[in-house]
């Protein structure tokens, strides 16, 4: 399968298609801009002609994905015949989803592929994928795939106007499969590290009405920006280092990565500490990572608890550990208390945070209910007293029960205190 003509004859002909006396097949209206549409000639080029464009938001996370085997300078060649066999495969993946049934079953060509001044395909990356794998399988049968109509886009494939066209079929309502959000965001960093001085607006620019860029003031924009960018970065360190393995995971969990950028956020806008906003996202990452089997569907429940409960968390945490020595600056206390977390196993961190955050909701709970402490009182008093009928026996373990009954008598004592002094 030939995947594209070279530079020279691309740009040959596709100078002749655009003369004056080149006769188009037809018109076809396309939308430029989100307020503004143009009619362009429609042509005819052999299926072999085109190219690929390699710098395609659709498949910038599944081209990252290559790069961790091959090298991250594996996709730097666009004219590179084995790079475009690397992008044809990936849009084999991409294409799934009806649209090879739907042209396997004999459906022709509608549509014009948008292809760029030099001749990379801008839209219809993964249309063209599906007519070169049904010729090549079956050219009789697919005949008419022979020849490929095409609109020529007046500028290059590395252009900004070709980027700005390109970002549009994201926020139009008749694209079948939308992009990966990781891919969104890679693309946002990718714009801010090739525009210093105005990559915001550049991004704003392209995708201003999508589902990506809500909100409507530029600070609050850009911090939207940075918020995607954040998310995809711990994605990608994720799968780098192993701890994902399947991009399946991560592709499908944009919420959960969302999430997480958006609660670190907001911890940094309450002026958080550093170093308590490294809890945050070891805790966040460690549940994400997890196996599911060890809490079951409590999982992302207790992730989105995490933000909520930081400070309480670290405060427990400081008692439990007796942390609170005159020595030890905060800094101290929650670096020891951030090595403890790391250096808790899963197996026996997460129940444990799913037991705090229970007792922290519950509390939280009793604290709106005028007799909640009588409640609670009456429900220790008949559990101590079902413990002391029926766990007490030849068979039971002593193991720790004195310690237990201390800190009992000590909250005892404090809550008698404060019951004195308020009767």
């Amino acid at each position: 399968m030939i995947l594209g003509k070279d530079f020279n004859t691309r740009n040959e002909k596709i100078r002749q298609l655009l003369s004056p006396g080149s006769i188009p097949l037809t018109k076809h209206n396309l939308k430029i801009d989100e307020n503004e549409n143009d009619d362009f000639d429609v042509f005819e080029v052999p299926i072999d002609f085109l190219k690929y464009r390699i710098e395609n938001t659709r498949t910038m996370f599944d081209q990252f994905i290559v790069e961790q085997e091959k090298g991250k300078d594996y996709f730097d060649d666009h004219e590179s015949e084995i790079v475009q066999e690397a992008q044809h495969t990936l849009l084999q993946n991409v294409y799934k989803g009806g649209l090879y049934e739907k042209f396997e079953k004999g459906e022709k060509q509608a549509a014009p592929l948008i292809i760029s001044k030099d001749g990379f395909v801008i839209a219809g990356n993964r249309r063209l994928a599906v007519y070169r794998d049904l010729f090549e399988n079956d050219y009789q049968k697919y005949s008419h795939f022979k020849t490929i109509k095409i609109v020529i886009y007046p500028f290059p494939a590395d252009h900004d106007e070709t980027k700005q066209f390109e970002s549009l079929q994201e926020v139009e309502e008749d694209v079948k499969v939308s992009f990966t959000w990781i891919s969104v965001a890679m693309n946002f960093d990718d714009i801010l590290d090739k525009y210093p001085e105005n990559g915001y607006e550049r991004i704003i620019s392209q995708y201003k009405n999508s589902r990506y860029l809500t909100k409507k003031n530029p600070n609050p924009v850009k911090e939207e920006i940075n918020m995607w960018i954040w998310a995809a970065n711990k994605a990608k360190t994720a799968l780098e280092r192993g701890d994902i393995t399947d991009p399946k995971e991560i592709t499908d969990q944009e919420q959960v990565f969302k999430n997480w950028s958006e609660g670190k956020i907001k911890l940094v806008k309450q002026n958080v500490s550093a170093k308590s906003i490294d809890i945050y996202n070891h805790l966040n990452e460690t549940i994400i990572l997890s196996d599911p089997k060890i809490i079951g569907d409590r999982k992302y429940k207790i992730r989105n608890q995490v933000g909520g409960y930081l400070k309480r968390l670290i405060d427990k945490k400081t008692d439990e550990l007796n942390l609170r020595k005159p020595d030890l600056t905060d800094l101290q206390r929650e670096i020891k208390i951030l090595d403890h977390f790391k250096n808790t196993g899963d197996e026996e961190l997460l129940p444990q945070l799913k037991d705090i955050f229970k007792q922290f909701d519950d509390e939280k709970k009793h604290a709106k209910d005028s007799r909640a402490l009588s409640k609670s009182l009456a429900s220790i008093h008949s559990q101590l007293q079902t413990a002391f009928a029926s766990a007490i026996s030849d068979n039971t373990s002593w193991e720790g029960t004195k310690e237990q009954i201390q800190n009992i008598e000590k909250i005892f004592l404090q809550l008698k205190k404060w019951v004195n002094s308020k009767a």
